[in-house]
């Protein structure tokens, strides 16, 4: 629901525009769009307009306009169904698309007019099935394929322009506040923290890569190589024991031989006993 924010707005009129975001179709519907809302305007000099934006024409084209209901069709009685008038048309989009509602109110100088829209149960529809018209009469020219730019009556400041998604349905006129902006800023952010996200799980996972090849080649060391045994110390041993000199006891003669069969020098000591 949305009223005229001041004094200014009521004699000067004004104009604001509620936009979808670029909507994607494929060819298997003929790109075959339908529209349905329901609105309520109390001025009768006031109208809303849809128009249809295609993302490769810079002009947009009109596919329906919606007058105040007239004083005497209205039921002020209170009756729900009589506040409300239904608007649904059909029209043909393209692959990429997006659809502009316009609200506009015309210069008022009477005092005791009223300044009221109210619109709900926006629904855009692809591969509509059954064809549906509206509720009024609608002039077969604003149906036409023919283009013209968004157009208006009168000056239009960039501040009172409404730019909001249709997931949001509350909104009103001349809005200041930093909404906007914080939406566009939240991509940006997201799109940086999913970055460092990927950038920690990438290093995770390559220092796991690194350990589960140390592991690996640890373990294939340790098992699959031959073991090798050194034979210097023998060797050593050999040459040491066989360059040792050992004194005889009990002044015996030192006899010494080589076992051929342990390649190994000994040595023995034997007491010489006299011969008579």
């Amino acid at each position: 629901m949305a009223v005229d924010g001041s004094n200014k707005d009521k004699e000067q009129g004004f104009t604001d525009v509620i936009t979808s975001p670029w909507l994607y179709l494929t060819s298997s519907c003929s790109f075959n769009v339908r529209l349905s809302f329901q609105f309520n305007i109390e001025n009768e000099q006031d109208e809303i307009e849809v128009f249809l934006t295609k993302k490769d024409e810079t002009q947009a084209a009109s596919v329906g306009l919606w007058p105040a209901l007239n004083s005497r069709t209205y039921n002020s009685s209170g009756d729900i169904g009589s506040f409300w008038q239904q608007a649904n048309v059909s029209f043909k989009a393209a692959e990429e698309f997006r659809i502009e509602i316009e609200i506009r109110h015309s210069p008022d100088e009477r005092t005791d007019s009223t300044t009221w829209f109210a619109i709900d149960d926006i629904l855009i529809e692809n591969c509509p099935i059954v064809r549906t018209t509206t509720t009024r009469k609608i002039d077969p020219s604003l149906l036409a394929t023919r283009s013209w730019p968004i157009r208006s009556y009168f000056k239009i400041d960039n501040s009172s322009l409404l730019r909001r998604s249709f997931v949001r349905f509350r909104w009103k006129f001349n809005d200041t506040s930093p909404t906007s902006s914080l939406e566009e800023s939240l991509t940006p952010r997201f799109t940086l923290l999913s970055f460092i996200l990927y950038i920690l799980c990438a290093l995770v996972g390559l220092s796991l890569l690194i350990i589960l090849l140390a592991i690996i080649i640890f373990t294939y060391r340790k098992y699959c190589l031959p073991k090798t045994v050194s034979i210097t110390p023998m060797i050593d041993h050999r040459h040491r024991s066989g360059s040792k000199r050992i004194p005889t006891r009990m002044g015996g003669v030192h006899n010494s031989y080589v076992d051929q069969d342990a390649r190994t020098e000994r040595t023995m000591v034997t007491t010489v006993r006299p011969c008579y």
